[in-house]
């Protein structure tokens, strides 16, 4: 509320004082935890995960990996398709219809 309040007391034409914008909450100490909490959480899933797929490699047969790989890449190119697809009718062809909405109608089609 004290920042509310600042922001009542400054429209008078002044600007507020960044300070008195800032949640009094969130002071530095509780940032650095937030960042460290963040950057040993990161830390640990990249461990975790690499250490997660060495011991699958050794228990998994190469023919079930190379299954696993190929279905996730069929995955992510039909997402990449979808991408492009929703690309291309969202935002290229409605700026070239707009365009050829002002054209002669022959010139439009083509002909």
């Amino acid at each position: 509320m004290r920042g509310r309040q600042a922001l009542k007391q400054s429209s008078s034409g002044s600007r507020p004082r960044p300070s008195t914008l800032a949640p009094p909450e969130w002071t530095l100490d509780k940032l650095t935890v937030l960042f460290l909490g963040f950057a040993v959480g990161a830390f640990a899933w990249c461990v975790g995960i690499s250490v997660l797929v060495s011991w699958t490699r050794k228990i998994v047969g190469a023919g079930l990996l190379r299954g696993i790989y190929t279905v996730s890449s069929l995955a992510t190119a039909c997402f990449a398709l979808e991408m492009l697809w929703t690309i291309i009718h969202g935002t290229i062809l409605p700026l070239f219809s707009s365009v050829a909405a002002g054209l002669p109608e022959g010139v439009a089609r083509g002909s």
